[in-house]
């Protein structure tokens, strides 16, 4: 627009102060460029945020699952007594748990934990008991946990039939998810191997 008036303006000018012709092709040019560098810059923008969904971090989860390697006072793994319906034992097994810790403000309705084992060897899914309620959903108040039984295995580990040395990790990766109603759930997944005692070595955390 600057170009055109200066162009229009001139031709009534006396000769001896019209503008220089360059003067008017320099406005052309940066009344040019000042249209396509924005438009440039907002199809790149576009382009590049459409391209780039993946990469959007999904909403965090109030909920933790928890394992300590450390084992302290046997809290995530243990050699159990198995009992009968006449509370009789009847054989030991092994008890693997994780905690599920609420780390909101406000108590979690219905949580439950789902395992599932999806490697070489896969198990369909399953609920997980709580230990202590001996229940597969419970609500959780703020800062409070329960422990969860994700793996139950023979003892002793090694069983006729069973995968054995590297074969062994073949029965995980065990995956871990927590959920709760109207919050977004929290996975973890765990490499396993029933020839370690720690069995469960923390893979990635969701």
């Amino acid at each position: 627009m600057i170009a055109t008036t200066v162009q229009v303006v001139s031709s009534v000018w006396p000769e001896s102060i019209k503008p220089h012709p360059l003067i008017v092709t320099a406005f052309f040019a940066i009344g040019v460029l000042c249209i396509i560098i924005p438009l440039a810059k907002t199809l790149y923008f576009r382009a590049t945020r459409f391209n780039k969904t993946d990469e959007i971090p999904s909403p965090s989860s109030p909920l933790e699952i928890i394992f300590e390697p450390l084992n302290p006072a046997r809290k995530f793994w243990s050699l159990e007594a198995k009992h009968d319906f006449y509370k009789r034992v009847t054989g030991p097994y092994w008890e693997y748990r994780v905690e599920i810790k609420n780390i909101s403000h406000k108590t979690l309705r219905n949580v439950a934990v789902t395992v599932e084992r999806i490697g070489p060897s896969p198990e369909k899914p399953h609920r997980a008991d709580f230990v202590r309620l001996n229940a597969d959903s419970c609500d959780l108040q703020p800062g409070c946990s329960e422990l969860a039984a994700i793996i139950r295995w023979p003892h002793p580990k090694a069983q006729a039939g069973m995968l054995a040395g590297p074969s062994a990790w073949d029965y995980g990766p065990v995956c871990v998810i927590a959920s709760a109603d109207d919050v977004p759930p929290a996975e973890r997944r765990f490499a396993f191997n029933y020839e370690t005692e720690q069995m469960l070595f923390p893979e990635a955390t969701y």
